[in-house]
């Protein structure tokens, strides 16, 4: 009994009252509102419209008829049986091509959208390909603000003109910046500048050539030996009427042939002034009636601006030496 009635007064004492709860309890009151919601429509019945890339017209340029804005423009590659047929790859904007470059104002199609770098340093056509439907393009880091773009990430290889491309992005080839590509059947050569990467003085760094023969599955690098010095690749230009024969310019060396596609190569500098201390040299092969011409730009340090100035233009028709004097080299 004791036990029970001692019990019942713990509980007693402890149990809150519900009134006493409720006034100690503050009460509030929720206000609701209703909120109006915008028109949502399911994707799949609002199909995604197009809004590039595309020309920007109307932009301040003084180009007409439509006053497009400029874009930089690293390589173009312009079909040799066909003026309408044209390829450019932009410094940041891919690969682009169009089937009516004589016209006023073209129309441009992009075709490299879908690769991972749209940072296009070089681009040419593989010349043994008498239908033009297959190029070669190289990625890196051209562009004139401190070398920013796109990740670097090796080659693009196409045989139908575009419609689909191949990568070749082996490790051997990646973080690298290809200022040259070229292309004669299963040869595939690319040179590289790495130089650009860490903004130090070509050669410092050193790139190579690289070079494949099975159509890119397999890569080599020629540089430093089978007759090529090791260094930074400026240029890369083939031959577009002997499929083996191919020049590149290595920085701190100047100009090389190959006559053997790519696999050895030797010396073309003699009459080329100013070639082992250029900072930069453009190759340009030139068909002619009486054979193909053989072209150098040399650019030399200016000492009173950043970059380079232009100090000799060179021609050879034996294409074994170059003359800086309008003659035809020895």
């Amino acid at each position: 009994m004791f036990r029970r009635q001692h019990h019942e007064n713990i509980v007693r004492q402890n149990r809150i009252s519900p009134r006493k709860a409720r006034k100690d309890r503050p009460l509030t009151r929720r206000q609701f509102s209703v909120e109006s919601l915008e028109p949502r429509y399911m994707l799949s019945s609002q199909p995604w419209v197009s809004q590039g890339p595309s020309p920007t017209i109307n932009g301040g340029t003084s180009i007409p008829p439509n006053f497009e804005v400029n874009g930089a423009v690293q390589a173009v590659a312009a079909n040799p049986t066909n003026p309408n047929i044209m390829y450019i790859g932009a410094v940041n904007g891919g690969v682009w091509k169009t089937s009516n470059a004589t016209a006023l104002s073209p129309t441009w199609t992009p075709l490299t959208d879908a690769l991972p770098s749209s940072s296009i340093t070089s681009l040419t056509y593989d010349t043994t390909d008498p239908t033009f439907q297959t190029l070669v393009a190289g990625t890196g880091l051209r562009s004139s603000e401190a070398f920013e773009g796109d990740d670097q990430v090796g080659l693009y290889y196409t045989s139908d003109g575009g419609t689909t491309w191949t990568q070749f992005n082996q490790p051997i080839l990646q973080n690298q910046s290809f200022f040259g590509a070229a292309a004669r059947g299963n040869v595939v050569l690319a040179g590289s500048n790495t130089a650009v990467n860490l903004g130090l003085t070509p050669g410092v760094l050193p790139g190579a050539l690289y070079r494949s023969a099975d159509r890119g599955v397999t890569w080599s690098v020629v540089s430093g030996a089978n007759g090529l010095p090791t260094g930074d690749i400026l240029d890369l230009v083939g031959d577009p009427g002997i499929s083996n024969r191919f020049y590149v310019a290595v920085s701190g060396h100047g100009v090389y042939r190959s006559e053997d596609a790519g696999a050895t190569w030797s010396s073309v500098n003699a009459g080329l002034t100013g070639a082992s201390t250029a900072i930069n040299i453009r190759i340009g092969i030139h068909n002619t009636a009486l054979g193909n011409v053989v072209y150098v730009g040399i650019v030399g340090s200016d000492p009173f601006s950043f970059g380079g100035m232009l100090t000799g233009v060179f021609l050879s028709t034996s294409k074994k030496s170059l003359d800086g004097h309008g003659r035809a080299g020895d």
